[in-house]
């Protein structure tokens, strides 16, 4: 009121000034609470494929990201957004992102075969997973979520080492195969049988298909230069 009768300040559109910063506060409270939101469905893998173009949570988490660089973005030159403790940064959405990269990754290390490479990745990132923010009412369930996850990474570490015992139980047999017969026939079939029964796809596995693609092509090369061919004179 003061500012309408003020001579300088009379010339100014405060309403309307008021007006987008009630806006802009109000969009950062809604932008706070979308966060949240989606910031409690990051340990949560029941219902996801373990495909990152699929899931719907990583999605959501990246468009947050994204709205937080929009220089359009009511949040866009705001760092914490809301009045919550802990605070949200893009740091944290980040951090927020990559955990969940690591949790579809296990999911489908648990789901699918897949190489011992992938495995040993995902493993490897467990103990430099980043903290994630959470309300002091939620710290309970962030806790147990860490604590069952173990457990399922230990599996995994069990599966590659049975993965790595029978690669050294066969590579050197797969090596010595040379000349087809049906002996190292049973053997190649027997390789590849027990490999396709780990829950890893094993190098031995590889090895064993490849050779075995091989020695079928051996035989076809030979099926046909042994055919009668027509003489050239």
């Amino acid at each position: 009121e003061s500012a309408r009768s003020h001579l300088v300040l009379s010339k100014f559109d405060f309403d309307s000034a008021v007006v987008e910063l009630t806006q802009k506060i109000a969009d950062i409270l809604a932008f706070e609470k979308d966060c949240w939101s989606t910031l409690d469905k990051v340990t949560t893998d029941d219902l996801c494929s373990g495909d990152p173009h699929q899931d719907d949570v990583l999605r959501t988490l990246q468009s947050l990201l994204s709205t937080t660089k929009s220089p359009l973005s009511s949040v866009g030159n705001v760092e914490r957004f809301g009045k919550g403790t802990p605070p949200l940064t893009r740091s944290a959405l980040d951090d927020a992102c990559r955990y969940r990269r690591w949790i579809l990754d296990l999911k489908q290390a648990e789901s699918c075969r897949e190489r011992g490479a992938f495995v040993a990745n995902v493993i490897q990132h467990f103990d430099s997973l980043p903290e994630l923010p959470s309300h002091e009412k939620d710290k309970e369930r962030i806790v147990e979520t860490m604590n069952s996850l173990g457990p399922r990474v230990r599996a995994l570490e069990s599966s590659l080492r049975d993965n790595a015992t029978m690669l050294n139980r066969h590579k050197d047999e797969i090596k010595q195969l040379g000349e087809r017969s049906r002996e190292k026939d049973s053997i190649l079939d027997d390789m590849i049988t027990a490999s396709q029964k780990m829950p890893i796809v094993s190098a031995a596995e590889e090895m064993a298909l490849v050779r075995k693609d091989v020695f079928e092509w051996l035989d076809r090369t030979r099926k046909v230069l042994d055919e009668e061919l027509p003489p050239f004179d």
